[in-house]
């Protein structure tokens, strides 16, 4: 045995948490529930149709790709221009991309979906449907009027941060975590 470590070193359990100890520490995941076979078979289906209009929507885009090289073909000739000049001033329309943030609803719908499935147990949380309509009949009725935006928005960004950035409490916490992923995506 090392004489440099100390009684107290010893006996505190070696986790990620203590060894970081300056990040945040993220809270452990809710096991969900397994996925009987009818279930399975439903979603199989779906996506099923979700493929295969998956591939109506790339052909649909591959058509119009097809157009578009002839419509720039057709513009260059028309005005005189290089073909890649053409096709340059048509794709110029299409490069913007938005941006993603934080926003009112998406803040509501969270904090809504923590309060409500806060005293509920594995099987019987409410659906991200049901949360949206709950929401949704709240705001008509004006109960998030007086909401504090800029705060909420803020400690939605602050707990995504710590999702994404934290450390696990313990060994057994990460460790929960990861076998409970990896048992999802095999049963998928």
């Amino acid at each position: 045995m090392d004489n440099r470590t100390s009684v107290k070193e010893e006996t505190q359990p070696s986790t990620h948490a203590t060894q970081n100890p300056d990040k945040p520490v993220i809270p452990p995941c809710h096991n969900y529930k397994k996925v009987s076979h009818a279930e399975r078979e439903t979603k199989e289906v779906a996506r099923a149709l979700k493929q295969e209009k998956k591939k109506e929507l790339q052909d649909a885009i591959d058509s119009f790709l097809v157009q578009r090289e002839a419509f720039a073909t057709e513009l260059a000739a028309k005005f005189s221009i290089n073909v890649e000049k053409a096709r340059e001033l048509l794709n110029r329309a299409f490069a913007v991309k938005k941006t993603w943030s934080e926003n009112m609803w998406n803040t509501l719908v969270s904090f809504c979906g923590k309060e409500l499935n806060e005293d509920c147990s594995e099987g019987n949380r409410y659906s991200l449907a049901e949360i949206q309509t709950t929401v949704r009949e709240e705001k008509e009725n004006g109960l998030h009027d007086d909401v504090d935006q800029e705060k909420l928005c803020k400690e939605l960004k602050d707990s995504r941060e710590v999702k994404s950035k934290g450390a696990r409490s313990s060994n057994l916490a990460a460790s929960v975590d990861y076998n409970g992923t990896a048992r999802r995506i095999t049963t998928e």
